[in-house]
């Protein structure tokens, strides 16, 4: 059973939540790292970049092992009341969506695909790239609907088939809309999901699957590569490929999105250490979550990014790491949360994991890849992010399952 096993084994269930920890903190860990050697890592915030190393340090050891603490938690105490949880709700956990669940997730990938097209407001070859919008960083819910749809219909069938060459190159094509207006994050967190499975859940030799994942991690870095360079010009795809990826200078190692996501804590923290802006508090953030949670078209006048607004600036050209949140909301109390949210979504991941191989389904795969799907978007970009695709996660479950109840009742009566 899942929850006997060994807490010190290596088997996946413990490897993938020590993988998702470290893909978390990385960015902050390399920006740390040029900051110690006098670098600066982004043209956001540099003023910022070079104060309160060792108090980051010290953020980032807590952070680390605040989020395997929670990875133990999760697996000594919660595990086994997951098992007996889904053990009882065999009916949603089939092996394969009913076809009726299948319409329904296809419906809402073409309508949030449509929803997000054109929030964009035009492609890369049209527009000048100005800066991030709403959307992106995953305020709106398009993006969530979008990702969570399609991973029921990959998953769905992934257990069919398997993994194939048609499954991927049909994602591939599903996020060329996106990516051809600019955004790279969804395509990212898609592709980190397709990789995870292919190692840890696909029919492969050990061989093919490290190939697979090379040739799929290569050939997605160049997209993003081109993607990149694209968005701020008007030139032709063609001319893309003069531009280089990675800008540096005299004291800058440019770490681009990375970077700019780090910029975010050095600078939160330099304002509060500098005494610019204070703690908001942990209850000020679950208000201000909570308000956000509410569906755009109930409450329209739903505040904003605390950390931007408090600001009146750009911190990181908008992506604020969910460590930077935690700073803000109670200092190292506030990393712990969070760190320990991020430790149990790592968690959540190396169980179903498990749980995939014993019992094959769609909705065991997707919470399989939920917590890879959103690290991007929700672990660097806006720790809010999180919620609001977990909100939709569910209601999404709850209309399928209706939907199915509904329908199983029609074919019963007489």
């Amino acid at each position: 059973m899942i929850e006997h096993i060994k807490i010190f084994s290596l088997k996946p269930a413990y490897l993938i939540p020590f993988l998702y920890v470290l893909v978390w903190i990385a960015p902050i860990i390399f920006s740390t790292i040029l900051s110690l050697f006098g670098f600066n890592f982004s043209y956001i915030g540099r003023e910022w970049q070079q104060q309160n190393i060792f108090l980051i340090i010290l953020i980032e050891i807590l952070s680390f092992f605040s989020a395997i603490f929670a990875g133990l938690i999760f697996y000594k105490f919660f595990s086994r009341y997951l098992v007996n949880l889904l053990n009882h709700n065999k009916l949603l956990f089939t092996k394969s969506l009913k076809s009726i669940s299948l319409i329904f997730y296809t419906f809402a990938l073409g309508i949030s695909g449509i929803g997000l097209f054109k929030s964009f407001g035009g492609t890369s070859f049209t527009v000048n790239y100005t800066g991030p919008i709403y959307t992106w960083l995953g305020v709106g819910a398009w993006n969530s609907i979008y990702l969570i749809s399609l991973g029921f219909i990959f998953g769905n069938f992934f257990v069919k088939y398997g993994m194939n060459f048609k499954l991927i190159i049909f994602c591939f094509l599903c996020f060329t809309p996106a990516l051809i207006c600019g955004s790279r994050i969804d395509f990212l967190s898609f592709i980190a999901a397709i990789n995870l499975t292919i190692l840890f859940l696909a029919n492969m030799k050990i061989l093919h699957r490290i190939v697979s994942v090379l040739i799929i991690s290569a050939f997605s870095f160049c997209i993003c590569i081109y993607i990149s360079q694209l968005r701020y010009t008007y030139v032709n795809f063609s001319e893309v490929l003069l531009f280089p990826a990675v800008i540096t200078e005299k004291k800058m190692f440019y770490m681009s999105t990375f970077g700019d996501i780090s910029s975010s804590l050095f600078e939160l923290i330099g304002r509060i250490e500098s005494h610019q802006i204070s703690f908001v508090g942990i209850f000020e953030f679950i208000n201000n979550y909570f308000i956000r949670l509410v569906p755009g078209f109930i409450l329209n006048n739903r505040p904003g990014d605390i950390a931007n607004s408090l600001t009146n600036s750009n911190i990181g050209g908008g992506a604020v790491h969910a460590l930077a949140d935690g700073y803000l909301a109670s200092g190292f109390i506030g990393c712990f949360i969070v760190s320990f949210f991020i430790g149990f979504l790592g968690a959540l991941s190396g169980f179903f994991s498990e749980r995939y191989k014993k019992f094959p389904s769609a909705y065991n795969w997707l919470f399989f890849a939920f917590p890879w799907l959103f690290l991007v978007r929700g672990g660097w970009y806006q720790f809010f992010a999180f919620f609001k695709s977990l909100e939709i996660l569910f209601i999404f479950m709850l209309a399928t399952f209706t939907i199915y109840i509904f329908f199983r009742k029609l074919r019963l009566s007489p």
